[in-house]
C-alpha cells in the first residue's frame, strides 16, 4: 500500500475521515484500508481418543454440557470461565480484577468498553521464552454486540409523542449498512482482538514482545452447534501507533500474506462442535 508508506495514523484519518468512526460502526471498509481480512482455517476432525476419566475431567465434562446446552449468557460465561481456571490451567481471569470492564483504547484514551472476558497467563506458567507475556484469551458472545448496536440506533421518542418513524427509517437503513452479510467476519470482533493485546501491554512489568498473540472465542446464537475461535498475531507496533497516532507507520499498513507485518495481520478463524468440547482449556493452553 504505497499511498500509506511513512505516514501516520493521524494523517491517515485526515485524507480518511470516515476512519474516525466509533469501533460499533467499523464495516469491512476499515479493514481493507489496512489490507486485514479473516481467513477461515478448518480444523478439520477434532475427535480424539481421552485418557482415563478421573474426577476433574468429570467436572470438566459437566461444564462443557451446560456451556453447549444453556442460552443464559451469565451461566454460559460462568462456565467457560470454570473450564478456562480449571485445575491445571495456566489461565487466570483478568478482566474482574479491573476497575472497569476491558475496553479498546486510542490515543491512550478508552473509545470503546466491551462486554467481553479477558484471561492471561500466570506468571508462574512461564515457559522460559515469555510466552506468557505474549498470549491472551478472551470469550465474547456476538449477539451482545447486535443488542447493543441497536440500542445505539435508536431513535429518540417524538417530541410529541407516537413514532418517530423518519428517523427510525434512517437508523435501519444505517444498521443494515454495518451488519456484515456474515457475522463472523465482523469488523468489531478486530476491535476486541486489539483490545486483548492493549491489555497484555497494560499489564506488561517488562520489555514489550514483538507480537502478541490474542484468541477470541465467540459464541452465537446464530451458530449453537460450534464455539467459533478467532486468533491474531498482533504487533507491538501497531499497539504503539493506536495510544500514539502521530507516529509514522514505517511499512504500512499491511497483513501477513506478503510483505512485512506490519499492523494487525489477517484473522485466523476456526470452529469447533461445543458437544465435543470436553477440555475447552486444554485448546488454549501455551504450545510446548
Amino acid at each position: 500500500m504505497p499511498a500509506a508508506q511513512q505516514t501516520s495514523l493521524h494523517s491517515l484519518s485526515s485524507s480518511h475521515p470516515w476512519l474516525l468512526t466509533h469501533p460499533l460502526f467499523w464495516t469491512a471498509r476499515y479493514l481493507n484500508l489496512f489490507n486485514c481480512h479473516f481467513h477461515q482455517v478448518d480444523v478439520g476432525n477434532t475427535n480424539t481418543t481421552e485418557p482415563q476419566v478421573d474426577q476433574h475431567n468429570e467436572l470438566a465434562e459437566q461444564w462443557s454440557r451446560v456451556f453447549a446446552r444453556t442460552f443464559a449468557l451469565v451461566r454460559k460465561y460462568c462456565t467457560l470461565a470454570n473450564l478456562l481456571e480449571s485445575e491445571g490451567s495456566p489461565l487466570y481471569e483478568v478482566s474482574c480484577h479491573m476497575r472497569s470492564p476491558p475496553a479498546f483504547f486510542f490515543a491512550n484514551r478508552p473509545i470503546e468498553r466491551l462486554n467481553s472476558s479477558f484471561f492471561h497467563v500466570r506468571p508462574d506458567h512461564a515457559s522460559g521464552n515469555g510466552q506468557h507475556e505474549r498470549l491472551v484469551v478472551g470469550y465474547f458472545h456476538y449477539d451482545t454486540l447486535t443488542r447493543k448496536r441497536r440500542e445505539r440506533l435508536s431513535p429518540c421518542p417524538h417530541p410529541h409523542g407516537g413514532h418517530n418513524g423518519p428517523v427510525q427509517r434512517l437508523y435501519q437503513r444505517r444498521l443494515s449498512q454495518i451488519t456484515p452479510t456474515t457475522w463472523s467476519q465482523d469488523s468489531y470482533l478486530v476491535c476486541i482482538l486489539l483490545s486483548m493485546a492493549q491489555s497484555l501491554v497494560r499489564e506488561a512489568r517488562s520489555p514489550k514482545p514483538m507480537t502478541f498473540t490474542a484468541r477470541l472465542l465467540v459464541t452465537t446464537k446464530l451458530d449453537l452447534e460450534f464455539l467459533h475461535l478467532f486468533e491474531a498475531d498482533i504487533s507491538s507496533e501497531l499497539l504503539d501507533i493506536l495510544d500514539q497516532p502521530t507516529l509514522n507507520m514505517t511499512n504500512g499498513p499491511t497483513s501477513n500474506q506478503g510483505g512485512d507485518d506490519v499492523g494487525v495481520p489477517e484473522k485466523q478463524t476456526s470452529k469447533r462442535k461445543i458437544e465435543t468440547e470436553s477440555d475447552i482449556s486444554r485448546r488454549v493452553k501455551l504450545k510446548g
